[in-house]
């Protein structure tokens, strides 16, 4: 066996929700599992997900994270529809919730490093379905409301203020804060990206 051994930080929320046809609460967990970049996953070896409802579903989420959640399913369990559906944009919703919470979390524990930033929905993606693009419009929320980029100087600070540093740690240490607003309108504070691989560069860039 070739494949590396890959590990997960695992996050949970458990919901309770009236089950219309047993006629009672029920109590189910959400759960958001990221691959832990400490092993150093090869790029090749990260492939998008599956939606899972206790049970892989044939829904591809297109993102680089698992999630299983209760959603209501087809009658085959392989597809997950949100037209007119309002139990599974509320599952929906509540795996946003969780999502939030866990890059909070990372960033509390000082595991929101830039390369598990990777790992998290953080590319435009029109042609993607539903699920990819909610998790995008709340990733982008996330880091515009709150300080969760580790600046050069070790302060937490928004992307909308931040530089990525791709290529030489010199530049960080000959240019100030102020010659940076001046340079990139209104950005000043530095991002160590010198250790990125050049492969996520592009895409870590643009975010």
């Amino acid at each position: 066996n070739n494949q590396k051994e890959q590990r997960y930080l695992l996050f949970q929320k458990k919901i309770t929700y009236y089950d219309v046809y047993k006629l009672k609460n029920i109590n189910r967990n959400i759960s958001i599992a990221f691959l832990n970049p400490k092993f150093d996953i090869e790029d090749k070896q990260i492939s998008t997900n599956k939606l899972s409802v206790l049970f892989p579903t044939e829904v591809d989420t297109h993102l680089r994270f698992k999630i299983d959640a209760p959603f209501n399913t087809s009658y085959t369990r392989e597809q997950v529809s949100f037209n007119n559906n309002e139990f599974n944009i509320m599952i929906l919703n509540e795996s946003l919730k969780l999502y939030e919470h866990s890059i909070l979390t990372l960033k509390k524990y000082g595991l929101l490093t830039i390369d598990l930033i990777y790992f998290l929905a953080i590319t435009s993606r029109p042609n993607k379905d539903y699920i990819y693009s909610e998790f995008y419009k709340k990733t982008i929320q996330t880091f515009e409301n709150c300080d969760l980029l580790l600046s050069n100087d070790g302060q937490y600070v928004k992307s909308s203020i931040s530089l990525l540093s791709r290529d030489n740690k010199l530049f960080m240490e000959i240019l100030n804060e102020n010659d940076l607003k001046k340079l990139f309108s209104g950005r000043y504070k530095w991002i160590d990206g010198t250790g990125i691989k050049s492969s996520r560069n592009d895409e870590l860039r643009k975010f």
